[in-house]
C-alpha cells in the first residue's frame, strides 16, 4: 500500500532546572524552550505481513519537510529560529512502525499505528558542531474510505 500527501510535523522542547547562579552570584533563570512546525511532502510504504480479520502492517516512509516557524524562549528572551543555521534547509524523516487495520467492510476499515520518526537536517549533515536531530513516537489513527 503506497500513500503520498502533506505533512504537518511539531517539535518542541523544554529544559533547564529554572533556576542559576550566574559569574557575578546573582541568581538567575536558565530554562529553555522551543516550539517548531514543520511541513513536508511524504512518501510512505505498508506491507502487510500478516492477515486474518485484521491486518499487521509494517511501515516504511521518507518525509523531506522545512521549517514553517520556530520559536525559543531562553530566560525570558524570545528569539526566531526561522534564521537559525540549525534550523535551515531541508530535513528529512525517516519512518519505520506498524499498524493494526480492523474492519475491511465494503472497502472501509481502521488503521492504529505506531511509528518511530528519525529526523535529521540534510544541510547539516557534514558540520557535527551545529547538527540537530530529533527522534520521536508517532501514534496514527486512519479511517480509509
Amino acid at each position: 500500500i503506497h500513500s503520498i500527501g502533506l505533512s504537518i510535523q511539531r517539535f518542541n522542547s523544554t529544559g533547564g532546572n529554572g533556576t542559576a547562579t550566574l559569574n557575578n552570584g546573582t541568581d538567575g533563570n536558565d530554562s529553555y524552550q522551543w516550539n517548531t512546525t514543520f511541513m513536508g511532502l511524504f512518501n510512505d510504504f505498508s506491507y502487510p505481513i500478516y492477515e486474518n480479520k485484521t491486518t499487521l502492517l509494517l511501515n516504511v516512509g521518507l518525509d523531506h519537510a522545512f521549517l514553517l516557524d520556530g520559536k525559543q524562549s531562553i530566560s525570558n528572551e524570545i528569539y526566531s529560529l526561522t534564521q537559525s543555521n540549525e534550523f535551515k534547509g531541508v530535513w528529512q524523516v525517516v519512518k519505520l512502525g506498524l499498524s493494526f487495520r480492523i474492519g475491511e467492510i465494503a472497502d472501509k476499515a481502521i488503521e492504529f499505528g505506531c511509528n518511530y520518526l528519525l529526523t535529521n537536517n540534510l544541510s547539516r549533515l557534514g558540520n557535527q558542531d551545529q547538527r540537530l536531530s530529533f527522534s520521536s513516537l508517532q501514534i496514527s489513527f486512519k479511517l480509509i474510505n
